[in-house]
């Protein structure tokens, strides 16, 4: 899957996966360009900067049950319930030059759509 990079800023493409999927995703984690700007400066990459305008170079969603319950206390309360349900699912969208026009483009680079739990309609 490849989209502007302009889809990608607004969010709309976070939403539009949401909308059909009826699944909710939130940022898990980010990388920035200049933070990838500097990694190919430090390498000595023959890599393309990142523009800048691009404020991240990629970026990590996970689904909203992600992550492992950790209680705070001893007690239990009745009905008391968790979003964190460790679900696996989640994917990385990451920008990337096109070697034949030197444009780049958003990529879905990695997907596990895998839920350790029931979906609901």
């Amino acid at each position: 899957m490849i989209c502007k990079e302009d889809y990608f800023y607004r969010g709309k493409l976070l939403k539009h996966i949401c909308l059909n999927t009826r699944e909710k995703f939130c940022v898990r984690s980010n990388k920035t360009a200049v933070a990838r700007n500097k990694a190919i400066d430090r390498e000595n990459s023959s890599a393309r900067p990142i523009p800048l305008e691009w404020k991240f170079y990629a970026k990590t969603y996970e689904y909203t049950h992600a992550g492992i319950y950790k209680a705070r206390g001893e007690g239990k309360r009745s009905r008391q319930e968790s979003r964190a349900l460790d679900c696996k699912a989640q994917f990385n969208l990451c920008g990337r030059c096109n070697g034949q026009n030197g444009e780049f483009t958003l990529c879905v680079t990695k997907t596990t759509l895998v839920h350790n739990h029931a979906l609901s309609l």
